[in-house]
C-alpha cells in the first residue's frame, strides 16, 4: 500500500524529530517512491522550509540542503530518478559546525536492483553554523510549504544521533570527513538491509534512553489512521507522532517490509 501525494501543499510529518540538518547530526533516511512528475524543487523529504532533499534542476539528479548564514547544497551525479517506477532512495548526511563541514552520501535503488552509491558533491559549501530546523517532512519541505511530492510514497526510515558515538542507531563517531570504512558500514548495515526489507527495528541499539540523542521512526502506509503506522523511538517508544496532512491512502502495491510477527506482504518485499 502508499499514500498519494496529488497536491503541492501535501505532507506527512513526523514530530518528535526535529533536528535534520542540526550541528553534529547524522541522519539516513530511506524510503520508496515512485514519482509521476518530477518537477525541480519538489521535496522527497524536508524539515522547516529549507533542510532537506528534493529534486535537483536536472529533475533525474537529487539536492540536499541545509540551513546556515550561505546554505550548504549537494547533488548527485547519476542518480537516475525517472518516473512510474518504484526507487528506493537512501541518504545519509553529517553536518558539523566545524569547518563547517556537510557530508553526504546518497543510494538508489529498484525493485530488482540492488542500491548503489550515488556520487555527491557540493554545489555550495555551507558558510556559517548548521541551524536544526521543525517536523521532518515526507514527501514535502515543510509544514507550510507547497513542495509536495508528485506521485506516491511507500515505507519509510530515519534514523538519526546527536551528538554522534556508537550509541547512535548509524554508530558514525567522527564530526570531521567520513571514512570509506564509514561508508561500507552504513552501506552494509543499514541500507541494503533495510532495502531487502529483513531489517528488525530490535536491531537498533537505543542507549540509555532520549539522554543519547536518539531518534528512530518508521512509516508504514496503512488503512488506519497514520498514528498507528508509526513506531518512532526517541528513549520511551510512543505510536503518537505522524500526522497525515493531505496524502490519500491508496491500494496501490508498494514495497514493504517484513518484519517478524507480521503476516507475509506480497511478491514485492525483499527477504
Amino acid at each position: 500500500m502508499a499514500y498519494n501525494f496529488a497536491s503541492t501543499g501535501d505532507d506527512l510529518r513526523i514530530t518528535h524529530i526535529d533536528s535534520l540538518g542540526n550541528s553534529n547530526t547524522r541522519w539516513l533516511l530511506a524510503g520508496w517512491f515512485y514519482p509521476t512528475t518530477l518537477t525541480a524543487g519538489r521535496h522527497y523529504w524536508g524539515a522547516g522550509t529549507t533542510t532537506g532533499v528534493r529534486i535537483a534542476a536536472t529533475t533525474s539528479e537529487i539536492e540536499i540542503i541545509t540551513i546556515n548564514t550561505t546554505d550548504g547544497v549537494a547533488i548527485t551525479s547519476g542518480a537516475g530518478i525517472v518516473t512510474d517506477v518504484w526507487q528506493f532512495i537512501a541518504i545519509f548526511m553529517q553536518c558539523s559546525n566545524t569547518g563547517p563541514i556537510l557530508e553526504t552520501r546518497v543510494w538508489v535503488g529498484t525493485l530488482d536492483t540492488p542500491p548503489v552509491e550515488i556520487p555527491t558533491s557540493l554545489s555550495t559549501s555551507p558558510a556559517g553554523n548548521f541551524s536544526g530546523a521543525g517536523n521532518l517532512n515526507v514527501g514535502n519541505a515543510g509544514n507550510t510549504t507547497s513542495l509536495g511530492f508528485q506521485g506516491d510514497v511507500g515505507w519509510q526510515i530515519a534514523l538519526g544521533n546527536s551528538p554522534p558515538g556508537n550509541h547512535g542507531p548509524t554508530t558514525v563517531g567522527s564530526t570531521v570527513a567520513m571514512a570509506q570504512a564509514e561508508t561500507d558500514h552504513i552501506f552494509r548495515t543499514h541500507v541494503i538491509p533495510i532495502w531487502r526489507g529483513d531489517h528488525e527495528m530490535s536491531n537498533y541499539n537505543v542507549g540509555s534512553g532520549s539522554g543519547t540523542g536518539m531518534s528512530i521512526a518508521t512509516l508504514w502506509p496503512c488503512d488506519t489512521s497514520p498514528q498507528d503506522c508509526i513506531a518512532p523511538m526517541s528513549g520511551t517508544p510512543t505510536l503518537n507522532n505522524m500526522s497525515s496532512f493531505g496524502p490519500t491512502f491508496v491500494q496501490t502495491r508498494a514495497p514493504r517490509p517484513h518484519q517478524p510477527g507480521w503476516p507475509m506482504v506480497g511478491s514485492y518485499v525483499r527477504r
